[in-house]
């Protein structure tokens, strides 16, 4: 059975929602999954049926212990935005797939992303600028759409609307209330 460690950024529960998606599909695979972060990421992904559930902060010099222990296990790790872990996982050669949502946002992606197996960015704002300077950089760049469960409603919305809100109203500079987003 293939094994696979997922890591979520701990942010909240954004980065860790989007790792409990790819990981229910995982699970429907029958992967062997493992779990390794900390704070509200763990806090969210332990309650998943993980193989494995390691509390641990994937930036700290105990991470290597941990690393030294489930990694020769793994044939790749699966990270939401968790760089740290990508970090620990190249000086291991484990392969990695890294699934960044706000690929537009970021003014600096580290240089040791650039070579990961497979960089998912979730395709949301004008990325325009990253691209220009990051696509020719990056091995394996995929723009993805939005990464969510599927929504299974039992019954009929009476008024045919659902509201999804994911955190946050307004990033300012980047996007508005009733321009960019239908609120």
């Amino acid at each position: 059975m293939t094994t696979l460690i997922l890591t979520a950024e701990n942010y909240a529960f954004g980065p860790s929602g989007k790792l409990l998606t790819v990981a229910s599909l995982l699970r429907k695979k029958k992967y062997k999954l493992i779990f390794i972060g900390e704070g509200t990421a763990y806090q969210l992904c332990s309650k998943f049926p993980f193989d494995e559930i390691y509390m641990c902060d994937t930036s700290s010099k105990t991470v290597t212990n941990l690393v030294k222990k489930v990694y020769p296990k793994a044939s790749m790790l699966i990270s939401v935005m968790d760089k740290p872990s990508v970090f620990v996982a190249q000086k291991f050669n484990l392969p990695v797939a890294f699934i960044d949502s706000l690929f537009w946002y970021w003014y600096e992606i580290p240089s040791f992303l650039w070579s990961v197996e497979f960089y998912f960015k979730q395709q949301s704002f004008n990325d325009d600028r990253n691209m220009k300077k990051y696509a020719h950089k990056i091995h394996n760049l995929i723009s993805v759409g939005p990464i969510i469960n599927e929504i299974g409603l039992k019954q009929k919305n009476k008024i045919n609307q659902l509201l999804i809100t994911f955190g946050g109203m307004e990033a300012k500079g980047w996007y508005k209330v009733g321009v960019d987003t239908y609120y």
